[in-house]
This record gives structure tokens, C-alpha cells and sequence, in this order.
């Protein structure tokens, strides 16, 4: 799969993006934003042979794409949609990235471009996505393109040694028709 929007290219991950994803410094902060850490090149590294092993996948139920920024070809997260495999109808949408391009807008142009990839092309029913009820951004974001917050989960997912609360937000097929533009 491969989406254009303004300033980036959603695609398929490829074998040379094991070796793209450099660390940067940490940034301070008191509550975890998002459940998978950029800065863990261990970690990139696993995340992108999954979606390397996923894209071969028949049927496909899982795109676990590569944020690439256009202008300088630098990949700065990823960004996917998986299927429910018993509503097929329904998938789940994601993204993470890296935080030095945090709140430039990015995340905001991949969702709205998984979305309409989800309602447009997919023609599917029922979008989820999910967040820490502690991050703010994700939960302007989602609010802001019109998902509606349909659940709080307590301390539902282990972060290291705490457990942590989730967030669950979504909107349905009618509703992303409805939406102004």
C-alpha cells in the first residue's frame, strides 16, 4: 500500500528501513504518550520485520506502514490499519513517531489519510483507535477529526512495571461521510 498526502509517503516497509530509524534524545516526560518507543532501535528493528513478515500475509488484514517525509526522504514513524479478522468490516488504526516531529501536523495527515483510505477505499463500517487518556495530543486528534471516545479502560495494558489506562475512540462510515471538509 502506498498513500501520498502533502508532506508524506505512507508505504510498505522495505528491508533498507532496518537500518533508517535513528535513535534521538530523549524526551522528558512524566506519562508514556504512546506504547512504542521510537528511541529503542532494538525495537524499531523488530517492529519492521513484523510488518516486513505481515505484508505477506494472504489474506492481508494488517498494513503496517512506513511515515516517510517526502521532501527529504527521512522516515519519521510508522502508521497502519488491521483488520478485525472476525468483523471484517471494522479495523483498528495506529500510528507512533518519532518525538522530534511531534507536533508539526504529521499525525494529523496520516490519520486523516489512513482514514480515508479505510472509508473510501476499503469501504469499511467501523473505525477504532486507541491512546493513553494522559496524551493530550492523541486525544485532541482523534476528538478533533470527529472519532468519538467510546471507552476508558483502567489499567488495562502492563508498561514495564506499571499498568496503564487506555483510551478507545471511533467513528463509523456514515459519520466520516457527514464531516465537513
Amino acid at each position: 500500500m502506498r498513500v501520498t498526502t502533502r508532506r508524506l509517503l505512507l508505504r510498505d516497509f522495505d528491508e533498507r528501513d532496518l537500518d533508517r530509524a535513528p535513535p534521538t534524545p530523549p524526551r522528558p516526560s512524566s506519562v508514556p504518550v504512546q506504547p512504542f518507543d521510537w528511541r529503542d532501535v532494538a525495537g524499531v528493528k523488530r517492529q519492521v520485520r513484523e510488518a516486513l513478515s505481515s505484508a505477506r500475509e494472504d489474506p492481508r488484514v494488517t498494513w503496517d506502514l512506513a511515515m516517510v517525509v517526502t521532501a527529504t526522504d527521512e522516515l519519521i514513524g510508522r502508521a497502519g490499519l488491521r483488520r478485525n479478522e472476525r468483523e471484517p468490516k471494522e479495523a483498528q488504526v495506529w500510528f507512533a513517531s518519532d518525538p522530534a516531529w511531534w507536533n508539526q501536523g504529521f499525525a494529523n495527515e496520516t490519520l486523516t489519510a489512513l482514514l480515508g483510505v479505510c472509508f473510501d477505499q476499503l469501504r469499511l463500517h467501523r473505525i477504532t483507535a486507541e491512546c493513553s487518556p494522559a496524551n493530550a495530543g492523541a486525544v485532541a486528534l482523534f476528538e478533533g477529526l470527529g472519532l468519538r471516545r467510546e471507552a476508558h479502560f483502567v489499567e488495562n495494558v502492563q508498561q514495564g512495571s506499571a499498568w496503564v489506562d487506555t483510551a478507545v475512540f471511533a467513528m463509523l462510515d456514515r459519520e466520516w461521510a457527514a464531516r465537513p471538509r
